[in-house]
Order: C-alpha cells, then structure tokens, then sequence
C-alpha cells in the first residue's frame, strides 16, 4: 500500500482525517454492532445499494476510531456469495485501503464469489481473480439480482447524464 503521506500529497485541497494517522494505524478487521451506523453512512455516501447491510458480514477500515472503508459477502438466498458494498471515504482512495478490505474479506472466502460491477471498474476487480461472465453462467438467484440491478441502471442512467452499466463477475478460489 502507498505511504499515506505521499496519497495526501497527491490531492491535498482537503484536510482529513488520513492526515493524521500513519499506515499502521488503520486497522482492517470484522465489523461489530456498533459500526452498523458508519456502514449505512458510507454505503450512502458511495451512491451504492443500501439493501441488506448487516453488520456481521462485513469487514471495514478503521482509522483511529473512525469507519474509512467497507466491504461485504451479502449472501443470496440459495447460498450464492457476491462481494458487495466496497466503499471508502473520498479522502482514503487511492490509497490502497480498498484492496486491503477486499483482499481482507475474500481471504476468508473459499470456493466462488460473484460480483456486480460497473463497467468501468470490472478492471480493479480483476486483479483479485474475478473475471467477467455471461450473466446466464450465474447463478439463478444471483441472475435475478443482476436483472434488477440492470432495470435500476437504465432508469438511474439518465438522472446520472451519463450511461451506467454493470456487469456480473466471477471469482473461484483455488482453497475451493
């Protein structure tokens, strides 16, 4: 990961909260009960999908008390695993602190994971070993959450003025 110091130096028109604390600092670990608040607060603050945020699957950054980062295993209703809700503050990224999150989270993960990007960021998630898929090789309950997903995107996408697309990924550990 980049020295903290070197990533504010990059974009230094704001004060934040990462000019305050070093590397080692920032701890990557489970949430707990008391985080639920701060995971809602960043997942809205990402524009992502505030829908099943439960605390106990997450894994989150915190720098000195304080929730810089989120990422889940949201777990559909035939068992199929999707990593969802990675967020980080506007100050921590660029910093590397989303790919420890992630890293965090799928090193407890055996076996497959899907995930639903936009098109524009499927590239990050490919060094992580996902690799984009027909959404018809998906699983029928993660297929479905694709479909809506696609629907939200075509009528979000013209609010937005700019064409969101997603598309369905597909990580297989090799401890699977």
């Amino acid at each position: 990961m980049p020295d903290l110091a070197r990533a504010r130096q990059r974009r230094p028109e704001t004060a934040s909260i990462l000019d305050h604390v070093s590397e080692d600092s920032i701890s990557i670990r489970p949430a707990t009960a008391p985080d639920q608040n701060g995971i809602s607060r960043l997942i809205r603050e990402a524009r992502l999908n505030p829908r099943d945020l439960d605390w106990r699957r997450f894994v989150v950054a915190d720098a000195d008390g304080t929730l810089i980062g989120c990422v889940q295993i949201r777990v559909h209703a035939r068992g199929t695993r999707e990593l969802a809700s990675v967020a980080v503050t506007p100050d921590g990224r660029g910093t590397g602190i989303g790919g420890r999150l992630v890293e965090s989270i799928l090193a407890q993960e055996p076996g497959v994971v899907y995930l639903m990007t936009r098109r524009e960021t499927a590239g990050y998630f490919e060094r992580f070993g996902f690799r984009q898929i027909d959404a018809a090789d998906a699983p029928p309950d993660f297929r479905r959450q694709y479909r809506i997903g696609q629907a939200i995107t075509t009528v979000v996408s013209p609010l937005a003025r700019r064409w969101i697309r997603i598309v369905p990924m597909r990580r297989e550990s090799d401890r699977s």
